[in-house]
């Protein structure tokens, strides 16, 4: 567990009942779902409500919010942060992320880059993965007939 000032981050074990269904609510007064993650922290107050979550599944960041009191408090950044620490432990260097173009900033303060964007979700990545693919690609490319 690491202390953000008020808050600490946790890793929830959503095969307990109890904080299974604290994340769910937690998600749903945010507007989103519990969707399949391998692991979820969050950062909860000295009270133990969570004032941010964040999942992770392989590659990919899910069901990121933060609760509408704590938006100003900048807890999103070391949760995010923590989030591809572990990622990194695990192995997993190159993270992908679906998010609304409203947290574009913050993602790119963490050094993720937008891949595709649409007009209510944009996806970014924050290693070279597409961006090497492409190269791989135009490299091998060869002349002919469509």
């Amino acid at each position: 567990m690491q202390d953000y000032e008020n808050h600490s981050i946790q890793e929830l074990p959503l095969s307990a009942p109890f904080f299974r269904t604290q994340v769910v609510n937690f998600l749903s007064e945010n507007g989103l779902r519990l969707e399949d993650v391998d692991s979820y922290f969050t950062l909860q107050d000295s009270d133990g409500r969570i004032m941010a979550g964040a999942g992770l599944k392989a590659d990919v960041i899910k069901c990121v919010a933060v609760a509408p009191e704590a938006r100003s408090e900048g807890l999103s950044a070391p949760l995010i942060s923590h989030l591809i620490s572990v990622a990194a432990l695990r192995g997993v260097n190159n993270l992908k992320v679906f998010t609304k173009p409203d947290n574009l900033p913050l993602f790119r303060s963490l050094g993720f880059k937008e891949l595709a964007s649409a007009p209510d979700a944009v996806l970014m990545e924050n290693g070279r993965g597409l961006e090497k693919y492409c190269e791989t690609l135009r490299s091998i490319r060869r002349p002919g007939k469509c």
